[in-house]
């Protein structure tokens, strides 16, 4: 059964548009650390996979699908995390190469912690519209005598 857009809860609608922005900025994420490096890495395949994760785990919560709201969920508190010890990492490697006299990447890995914070940001409210009452209320199982 298709359920039209229109009867989504508000929670429900803002998971699958954070799923969608927390996978765009994981894009842009990985087109400027692959063009940094100059190579493809182990890295790179992980953030392919992490971003259909997201695409396909969104897409599941919205057809109610209890475990994909408990996923998405735990995937983005993961995600908080990892950001806040990238953008941490960024500027330490940013304070690493001014005392060495290398400015050069410092643009980039300025952008790239800003990136992460605002990553963390987006998946805080994923996160929190995941185990929304209204969200595990749409994924509940509906008995076929209610519909």
């Amino acid at each position: 059964m298709t359920t039209p857009t229109s009867a989504l809860p508000e929670s429900v609608s803002r998971v699958r548009t954070l799923s969608y922005i927390a996978a765009a900025i994981g894009a842009v994420s990985l087109i400027i650390g692959t063009v940094v490096a100059q190579s493809l890495s182990p890295t790179f395949i992980g953030g392919v996979i992490g971003i259909i994760a997201y695409l396909y785990l969104a897409s599941q919560v919205v057809a109610r699908k209890d475990w994909a709201r408990i996923v998405i969920g735990i995937l983005a508190i993961l995600g908080v995390v990892a950001n806040i010890v990238t953008a941490f990492s960024a500027f330490g490697m940013i304070a690493l190469l001014s005392s060495l006299g290398e400015n050069s990447l410092t643009a980039v890995l300025v952008f790239g912690a800003v990136l992460a914070l605002v990553d963390a940001v987006v998946l805080v409210i994923l996160a929190v519209a995941a185990f929304a009452k209204n969200t595990a209320a749409w994924c509940q199982p509906v008995s076929p005598t209610s519909v």
